[in-house]
């Protein structure tokens, strides 16, 4: 070697000696790198993220963004280490990222490749996922995972792949229409899921949790003509969930719906039970509960001013055990057959109910210990002329007010007990061919028919319509009055159109009390009032009241009449 070399060599020496020491007493080696960008090269002796050969810039730090997708020769396979922090990180197709997890402080684009590492997003982060190769989506697979603090956007039309991994939203995450969350590998005990304790915001369109589990502690925000749709998988509003907005979510394709505690809806939103199941126990407060198919094997109560809106053709069902109790407004159209499963299932109607569809009630097995149908509110039937609300082997109890207002109620196999309240026919009528129309308290009252075994312990008044007008009420059976019934009737003229009768056409039995009283206006010196008839008529009133001393009553065989 020269001498020249040999002071080269040790120059170099020296200077080497000089970084060793820097590198001891923590002084800094030299100009750090700017922050930048960095792509994944893939040129390195293997896979590491932390081999600076496989990226061109040099191995990304907590100031840098790393952009990981397809190289010229083919896919991107980077392997993390536990704990890595970038501020952004740019994922596309062919970019394929596994084991670790990495904390991205600033933006996230991902647009296409697979994730299975934990990447969480910061409080100010901002992701960006959309699907940018028609056919080839990104894909969240396990072990990797996705925590959200920050801002998740899914642009329109993106369709995200989740093998058994878990999207954590403790931020807000933006659906956008044509969004597509599906659970990749279905549909037996499906495990991918989306937590959300923050905010779902689901945007005017059409956004589908596909046979993805949905575990919501936190609020689901659908803006106007927005449907979050939940398909196959099981999901789960817990207490104190809450639904804003004023869109609607849609529980379609046999997915199910755990619900417990109370869950709040905004006034404009509607969740809607369609081919699915409804679980748990809970009450609905606000908003609608719209029933277009599917099951009920819940404790659900619908808390006023939750309105109830059963619609369609498609078959309904309650579960043993299982209730559906409506507290506000509810509406009944279509031609369905809500089944009531058993002997623990019941309906209660407790607000106000018009029901304007044919629909059937029908229990599933009849009658040691029958299904329920209750009305303590008010129910209103106003189906057309010809139709017919049937309750089929269900036992129907009244302590509210149902309005016979147009159509036919009937029952099949068991009566009709009302225990308080009134039934009142305004235009339809009562058919109970098998049991009895057992009023024991409240009225039986209005003008129109009644097909069936009568039994008033009540109070029974044939009116008209309209205030001051007569009625008619025609009885194709037997009518039985007990002791602590009472038949009320008013008279308003002489014809026959101008005063109350009760006409049966089999056994009339007389008891309990009748009241005659004149209309307004009316006051006859003599007549003859034919109230009462029956094939034949027997018994007696124990108390008679009539419009004066001067009134009398006669009764023969098959007629009760009164007389001045």
């Amino acid at each position: 070697m020269t001498a020249g070399g040999r002071a080269a060599r040790r120059g170099r020496l020296l200077v080497l000696l000089l970084l060793v020491a820097a590198g001891a007493l923590g002084l800094p080696a030299g100009p750090a790198r700017a922050a930048g960008t960095t792509t994944w090269t893939g040129l390195g002796a293997d896979d590491s993220w932390n081999d600076p050969g496989n990226w061109d810039a040099g191995v990304p730090g907590p100031a840098d963004t790393a952009v990981v997708r397809r190289l010229g020769g083919g896919p991107a396979f980077p392997e993390l280490p536990a704990g890595l922090t970038v501020a952004g990180l740019v994922l596309g197709e062919g970019g394929n990222m596994h084991g670790g997890s990495i904390a991205v402080t600033g933006s996230l684009t991902w647009s296409g490749g697979s994730l299975q590492s934990l990447v969480e997003l910061g409080a100010t982060s901002t992701a960006v996922i959309s699907t940018a190769v028609p056919g080839s989506a990104p894909v969240l697979q396990s072990p990797g995972g996705l925590v959200n603090r920050g801002v998740l956007v899914f642009v329109a039309g993106t369709h995200l792949h989740i093998v058994g991994s878990v999207i954590d939203n403790r931020g807000a995450l933006r659906l956008a229409d044509g969004s597509v969350l599906d659970n990749h590998v279905c549909c037996v005990s499906p495990t991918s899921t989306l937590l959300n304790s923050g905010t779902v915001d689901a945007r005017p369109g059409l956004a589908t949790l596909d046979a993805l589990v949905l575990d919501n502690t936190g609020t689901i925000l659908l803006e106007s003509s927005a449907t979050l749709a939940l398909s196959l998988a099981p999901s789960a509003l817990h207490p104190a969930s809450q639904i804003k907005g004023s869109g609607r979510l849609l529980v379609q394709q046999r997915a199910a719906l755990d619900l417990s505690g109370e869950i709040t809806l905004a006034p404009a939103v509607t969740v809607e039970l369609a081919d699915a199941l409804v679980t748990g126990s809970a009450s609905l407060v606000g908003g609608t509960f719209a029933w277009t198919g599917g099951d009920i094997d819940a404790d659900l109560t619908l808390a006023s001013p939750t309105r109830l809106a059963v619609s369609g053709a498609a078959a309904k069902a309650i579960g043993d055990p299982g209730s559906l109790t409506s507290t506000g407004r509810a509406t009944v159209t279509g031609t369905s057959t809500i089944t009531l499963r058993g002997g623990g299932s019941s309906f209660t109607n407790a607000g106000t109910m018009t029901q304007s569809g044919a629909v059937t009630w029908s229990a599933a097995g009849c009658c040691a210990s029958p299904a329920t149908w209750r009305n303590s509110g008010t129910y209103i039937n106003a189906v057309p002329a010809a139709a017919t609300t049937l309750m089929d082997g269900i036992a129907v109890r009244n302590t509210g007010a149902v309005v016979l207002r147009s159509g036919r109620l009937a029952t099949r196999l068991l009566g009709y007990l009302q225990t308080a309240g009134s039934t009142q026919l305004a235009g339809g009528s009562l058919v109970v061919p098998t049991g009895l129309v057992d009023i024991r308290e409240g009225q039986l009252t209005g003008h129109g028919s009644v097909t069936g075994a009568v039994r008033n312990a009540g109070t029974v008044s044939p009116h008209g319509t309209t205030t001051g007008a007569a009625g008619t009420m025609s009885i194709t059976g037997s009518y039985v009055q007990t002791t602590s019934g009472t038949l009320l009737l008013d008279l308003f003229g002489p014809t026959v159109d101008r005063f109350d009768r009760l006409l049966a056409s089999g056994r009339c039995t007389r008891g309990g009390t009748l009241q005659v009283s004149l209309g307004a206006g009316f006051s006859p010196s003599s007549g003859s009032f034919v109230v009462l008839t029956g094939s034949p008529t027997n018994g007696s009133f124990a108390t008679v009241q009539l419009p004066s001393a001067t009134w009398r009553l006669t009764t023969t065989t098959g007629r009760t009449v009164v007389r001045r």
